[in-house]
């Protein structure tokens, strides 16, 4: 019996800062020492060489590259506007090309990772996070509603354990809230999970199962796109799954735990049936979270496998949120008015595909 195959992207932003000599052999132009933060014509340009200078590097690397999200099986090497950059340090946001795991993608990650690691340092604010997209394969399939349904019962029954998994300043971040969190979900969503000490799970529970369309999902049960697990795409062409809880990353080895940490889960909730917790008053443990992740993994096949070679390789972070102060609100509040009607870049990329009407690029 072969493995189930899943498709994914990720999305990770940074703060970079070139060494000389990639200055020196692609960025013709560049301004050393310019201000940061500002919208101005020579910021712009410094931006633009910079990501050519990376695009050149990744693609000399043997990863196709570009600085514009039209081309489908390159990765995009864009600019991250809601970053707040640091003295010699430039935003940027690396976006994956749609992979799967059928095949060798841990190599690939690796290559890019190592590739501007090479070429100087990378710093990471509160601002920086992954996201890791995940659909049920490249070839266009879509989730069925039975296994969305299974994918919200996992994600409501492991939602303390999946904040514990993450570190303080991701558990209770503005930018991916839990799905029940007031304002996440729609209120009666909110009140069964929140009261699953005298109710059980199965009430809540009953209530997924009559959901009875995907694009029901976003629609009538999680509103908000700024959540730990987001369906907005599940009604555009893209239709992915996206886990937007994890932290920055600078280096191969996190992005691909989070990688795995986000396939593991979901495919651990669409193979494993949580009927035999519904009369149960409590919580799933991390315990019970590591081991349905890795059986997740385990079920993908070798090309998942080594990544969290045990069940306890998937930590957790005991440290209390940190969650943001009021001002640090106010600013998030403006920067999510400004992203309003922009999508995820890959999204777009996946929207840009050969079988879809090409979009325009998302970055400048």
């Amino acid at each position: 019996m072969s493995n189930p195959t899943l498709a994914f992207g990720i999305e990770v932003e940074l703060l970079f800062r070139p060494d000389e000599e990639l200055i020196r052999k692609h960025m013709s132009g560049w301004t050393a020492g310019l201000a940061h933060g500002l919208d101005t014509d020579p910021a712009k340009i410094n931006r633009k060489i910079l990501r050519l200078a990376i695009a050149k590097e990744l693609t000399g690397a043997g990863v196709a590259a570009e600085v514009s999200t039209q081309e489908y099986d390159a990765w995009s090497v864009l600019d991250e506007a809601m970053l707040d950059e640091r003295p010699n340090f430039w935003r940027l946001e690396l976006v994956s090309r749609c992979m799967t795991t059928d095949v060798d993608w841990q190599k690939e990650i690796t290559t890019v990772f190592d590739t501007i690691r090479r070429i100087e340092d990378i710093q990471l604010t509160k601002g920086c996070s992954t996201h890791v997209h995940v659909s049920p394969s490249r070839g266009g399939n879509r989730y069925q509603i039975g296994q969305l349904r299974s994918i919200m019962k996992a994600i409501a029954y492991f939602d303390r354990a999946v904040t514990a998994a993450v570190p303080a300043d991701r558990k209770e971040n503005e930018w991916a809230a839990s799905n029940f969190k007031e304002k996440s979900c729609n209120r009666t969503y909110a009140e069964l999970h929140g009261n699953i000490s005298s109710l059980t799970w199965g009430p809540l529970f009953q209530k997924f199962d009559g959901v009875r369309l995907p694009a029901l999902i976003p629609a009538d049960v999680f509103h908000n796109r700024y959540v730990s697990w987001n369906f907005k795409h599940l009604g555009s062409e893209c239709g992915t799954v996206e886990f937007r809880r994890p932290p920055g990353v600078e280096d191969a080895r996190r992005a691909l735990y989070w990688v795995a940490f986000t396939l593991g889960f979901l495919e651990g909730a669409m193979g494993f049936d949580l009927s035999d917790v519904k009369e149960e008053r409590k919580h799933g443990t991390f315990q019970d979270l590591q081991e349905r992740i890795f059986d997740g993994l385990t079920r993908l096949g070798p090309t998942c496998a080594g990544i969290i070679g045990r069940v306890d390789g998937i930590g957790e972070y005991k440290s209390e949120p940190t969650p943001a102060s009021r001002e640090e609100k106010e600013v998030i509040a403006a920067k999510k008015t400004e992203k309003l009607d922009k999508e995820s870049n890959f999204v777009v990329k996946v929207n840009s595909r050969p079988s879809t009407p090409a979009s325009a690029s998302a970055s400048s």
